[in-house]
């Protein structure tokens, strides 16, 4: 198995950073550069609904949430989030993260949510081609 590789994990902080930064701001072109164009890629949200397929439509899904339904929607990583590691031309990067915002309603919600991004070394520049962001479930009494 190949060692961590720092500088590329540091490489790929640099894009969560910058993906932070375009999500608070939802901008759309940031967006566009920081996901790979792949028709293919796969996208999980928190709802049972949130299955995207292909990073244009989840992009999409996501302007819609951020600009029209959530539009003070907030993405925190909480302490000692995320962790972030990457190999030749493959990375991962895992935490616990806080979403909260205002609905349509008017009611404001927060809450703890885990997070995956898996992102691909592309011509030289790290790209998103997968997310998931999931609830923790209770165990069984």
């Amino acid at each position: 198995m190949t060692a961590i590789d720092l500088a590329q994990a540091e490489e790929v902080r640099q894009v969560i950073r910058a993906w932070l930064t375009a999500a608070s701001n939802w901008d759309q072109a940031a967006m566009e550069q920081i996901f790979a164009s792949d028709p293919h890629a796969i996208h999980f949200g928190t709802a049972s609904d949130e299955t995207y397929i292909g990073s244009e439509t989840y992009l999409r899904a996501m302007a819609k949430q951020h600009t029209v339904t959530i539009p003070d929607m907030a993405f925190d990583f909480l302490p000692g989030s995320p962790v972030i590691q990457a190999r030749d031309n493959v990375a991962w990067v895992v935490g616990e993260a806080r979403i909260s915002g205002t609905t349509p309603n008017h009611r404001y919600f927060q809450f703890n949510t885990r997070v995956t991004f898996v992102l691909e070394k592309i011509n030289g520049a790290w790209r998103i081609v997968h997310s998931h962001y999931s609830i923790g479930v209770a165990a069984p009494a």
